[in-house]
């Protein structure tokens, strides 16, 4: 992933992190010793923002006709070493690459959306969910490049290959979906662990994974 040293005027500015291997829209906390410290959720908090961080992507990769055989949620202390805190397990598939790229880009533009609407928001906070997203940042990264033989890009400069770009987009589609994405983080709170048919069901879409 790219990233430009001046930055267009009028747009946002992005923010290399101290590592400096990622980059961020919000600014790096000065000190920091994990994510979660930085987050400040309480254990049912952060369960609910890793339920929408993956109903969001779960509900745009049926959305896009790409099959969703299950997800699952899991508590800060179930989510240990290695394990992660949610995983969506997808099918192979075939599907437009813009529709690719914005279910990669939900998870974390759900989450900073959340927080907004329940008042949790602090630039901490959204920071946090971008860091969290550096997987599907990376396999957004490698998509494009397969594509069309350039990079992910960090200038809010308008390509379509761009950050920026990407979650503007994905945010649009997002808001088509929201009722669907919260109705399933709702039910993986309760749950932790849903299958292919109680995905279409619960979120009312179609998901290929249900039919097979």
């Amino acid at each position: 992933m790219t990233t430009a040293t001046d930055q267009p005027a009028g747009t946002e500015r992005w923010h290399v992190n101290r590592n400096h291997r990622h980059i961020t829209r919000h600014p790096e906390p000065e000190q920091w010793t994990d994510k979660w410290a930085v987050e400040a959720f309480t254990e049912a908090e952060k369960l609910h923002g890793t339920a929408i961080h993956e109903a969001a992507h779960t509900v745009l990769f049926c959305a896009a006709g790409i099959p969703i055989y299950s997800v699952t949620v899991r508590t800060m202390s179930e989510a240990v070493g290695t394990i992660p805190s949610g995983e969506t397990n997808r099918g192979p598939f075939r599907a437009t690459l813009q529709d690719v790229l914005a279910a990669l880009c939900a998870g974390e533009r759900a989450e900073d959306r959340w927080l907004r609407e329940t008042g949790m928001w602090t630039t901490g906070r959204a920071w946090a969910a971008e860091r969290s997203a550096l997987n599907d940042r990376t396999e957004a990264d490698g998509f494009i490049y397969q594509a069309a033989g350039v990079f992910l890009t960090c200038r809010s400069n308008g390509t379509w290959h761009d950050l920026a770009t990407l979650h503007s987009h994905t945010d649009q589609v997002i808001a088509k979906h929201w009722a669907s994405i919260t109705d399933l983080a709702d039910a993986l709170v309760r749950e932790r662990h849903l299958d292919a048919q109680q995905i279409a069901s619960i979120a009312r879409i179609d998901n290929p994974a249900a039919a097979s």
